[in-house]
C-alpha cells in the first residue's frame, strides 16, 4: 500500500479499558501537507491536527488561536472552525479523525472513576490547544513507521501506540482544564459513515447536491440516510444542506472580497435576487447587511 495515495485509509479500533476509540487514518497522517486556508466547517467526528511547521491562526466560534510549530489541537464534533495560514511561512501538519464509544457492561470497580473522567473530559472539551507536541511526537512517528512498514504484528502495535497517545493527550487535557466528573457515564453511539457524510456536505454545498448522491456514496437507502441524519444531527437532508450553504456563505462574506454575485454563483444560484431572498429567509438580513456587520479578520 502506498501511503501517499489519498484513497488508502485505515480504520484503527483500539481500547482503553471499556472505551473503544475509532480512529480514521489516511495519507494526511503521514505526509507533511501545506495547509493554508480552510473554509468554515464542522464535522461529526473529532479532528486531530499536529502542527510541525509554519504559522497562522485558527478561528473557532468564539476564539482565535495562534498556530505555531510544535503544537496540536483537537476540535470536537459540531464546532465550526477555519484556519488561515501564512503565505510566507506555510503550515505543515499531520491529521486524523476519531470517535469513541463505551461498553458500560465491562467496567469494573477499579477503572470506573478513570473511565468517567476520560469520557467527561472528551465530552465537555469543545476545543483543546496545546504547545506540547514534543511530549507525544515520538509516539506519532512510531505509529507512522508501523503503518508504513507493516512488519509482523504492526496492527496490534499500532493499536497499543494509539492507546498510549490518547492517554497522554487526555491526561494533559484534564490537567489543563481541570475537568473531573462524578456523574454517570453517557451513552455514546458511533457511526462509521459520519466522515463521508461530513465531507459530502462540506464539499457539495451548491444547490445541485441531492440526497440520492449521498445515498449512492454510502450504499444505503434514502430511509436509512434519513434515520442517520435525524439520529446524529437532528436534521433532514435539506436542513443539513442549507446549514452548510449558509455557513459557507457567511465565511465568504466575512473573509473574502468576492462580490455578492460571485458568491451566489459559487453556491449555485444564477439569480442574485433569488440568492438574496434565500439568505434573508434563513439569516434574517441581506448578504450585504451581514457583511457590513462584521469586521474582516
Amino acid at each position: 500500500m502506498k501511503i501517499s495515495d489519498p484513497a488508502n485509509e485505515w480504520n484503527i479500533k483500539t481500547n482503553i479499558g471499556p472505551i473503544t476509540l475509532d480512529i480514521f487514518v489516511d495519507s494526511l497522517f503521514f505526509n507533511h501537507s501545506d495547509y493554508q486556508n480552510s473554509e468554515r466547517h464542522k464535522h461529526a467526528t473529532f479532528e486531530f491536527h499536529f502542527i510541525t511547521k509554519g504559522s497562522g491562526v485558527l478561528l473557532t466560534d468564539n476564539m482565535q488561536y495562534e498556530i505555531v510549530p510544535d503544537s496540536y489541537y483537537i476540535v470536537s464534533p459540531g464546532i465550526y472552525h477555519l484556519q488561515k495560514g501564512s503565505v510566507q511561512d506555510p503550515i505543515h501538519r499531520y491529521s486524523c479523525k476519531f470517535e469513541f464509544d463505551i461498553n458500560s457492561n465491562t467496567i469494573n470497580e477499579n477503572e470506573e472513576e478513570e473511565v468517567k473522567n476520560f469520557v467527561y473530559i472528551l465530552s465537555n472539551t469543545k476545543f483543546f490547544y496545546s504547545k506540547n507536541l514534543d511530549q507525544i511526537r515520538n509516539i506519532i512517528y512510531e505509529i507512522q513507521s508501523e503503518l508504513s512498514q507493516q512488519a509482523m504484528g504492526y496492527y496490534t502495535k499500532t493499536k497499543y501506540l494509539f492507546s498510549v497517545l490518547f492517554i497522554s493527550i487526555i491526561r494533559e487535557m484534564g490537567m489543563t482544564n481541570k475537568l473531573i466528573s462524578k456523574t454517570a457515564l453517557p451513552k455514546i453511539r458511533t457511526e462509521n459513515r459520519l466522515t463521508i457524510i461530513d465531507n459530502f456536505f462540506d464539499f457539495h454545498y451548491n444547490y445541485k447536491a441531492t440526497s440520492k448522491d449521498l445515498c449512492q456514496l454510502l450504499h444505503i437507502s434514502k430511509s436509512q440516510l434519513n434515520r442517520i441524519l435525524k439520529d446524529k444531527y437532528n436534521m433532514s437532508f435539506k436542513q443539513k444542506h442549507m446549514e452548510a450553504q449558509i455557513e459557507h456563505i457567511k465565511d465568504m462574506l466575512i473573509n473574502t472580497d468576492l462580490p455578492i454575485k460571485d458568491i451566489a454563483e459559487k453556491i449555485g444560484y444564477t439569480s442574485e435576487s433569488n440568492f438574496n431572498a434565500f439568505f434573508r429567509h434563513i439569516v434574517g438580513i441581506s448578504p450585504s447587511k451581514y457583511r457590513e456587520q462584521y469586521v474582516r479578520v
